[in-house]
């Protein structure tokens, strides 16, 4: 597919108000007082801008990840069926949705083989993918978690996550950061994904998105 990569300039600069008479007030706690700097304010602005781009880096992936859509605001990748690129249109790929029951008296494992086996059976390359990963919202992976299906199975599996299923608070084991939490079951990595774009959850209340893993 070719078109024209976006861009988003994330700019700041340093003016005379920034530094003329301002003090640095992170001396003033060692009882010294001195001005600020302008190394230690570019450093500053520096790190505020990376965050910023670290931020926009998030929200672009999370909307591909959702919608299939590519970031593009300014429409520079307007299409003749919407305003921008969508994957699943390109490649000519229709999404699946399944229904994971985690009410009482059922094994959300039920569910996931079919999940499994159309991940594995729509990638184009022939590859064999051996993980899977669920990208679930706070309520579906408190959901899963809270199964009693899933805590009979940890009662009997010596793992550390066991404890943190079945006693604690799951935390992070998967070697992500420690804002996303997770664990192994049924043949699926399920993380829960706490962002929100606008004060509206990435992934929406109750569901989660599957994608396979490839090396």
């Amino acid at each position: 597919i070719l078109f024209r990569v976006p861009h988003f300039p994330v700019d700041d600069a340093i003016y005379p108000s920034d530094v003329s008479g301002q003090i640095d007030w992170s001396t003033i706690r060692a009882g010294v007082e001195n001005l600020v700097q302008i190394s230690e304010l570019r450093a500053e602005k520096i790190t505020a801008l990376r965050r910023k781009h670290s931020q926009l880096w998030e929200s672009v992936r999370a909307k591909a990840m959702v919608t299939g859509e590519i970031y593009a605001p300014r429409g520079t990748l307007k299409t003749s069926y919407g305003n921008t690129i969508n994957v699943y249109n390109e490649w000519g790929m229709t999404r699946q949705s399944f229904v994971v029951n985690t009410g009482v008296g059922y094994d959300p494992r039920d569910t996931f083989e079919p999940i499994i086996a159309a991940l594995q059976d729509n990638v184009k390359t022939g590859e064999v993918v051996d993980q899977f990963v669920v990208v679930a919202s706070p309520t579906f992976f408190q959901a899963i978690v809270g199964n009693a299906y899933v805590k009979e199975q940890f009662k009997y599996q010596p793992l550390t996550q066991a404890s943190d299923v079945l006693v604690g608070r799951l935390v992070n084991k998967l070697g992500l950061d420690a804002r996303y939490r997770g664990f192994n079951y049924g043949g699926l990595t399920i993380v829960e994904y706490r962002a929100t774009l606008g004060g509206t959850l990435v992934i929406p209340a109750g569901t989660a998105i599957a994608f396979p893993v490839m090396d």
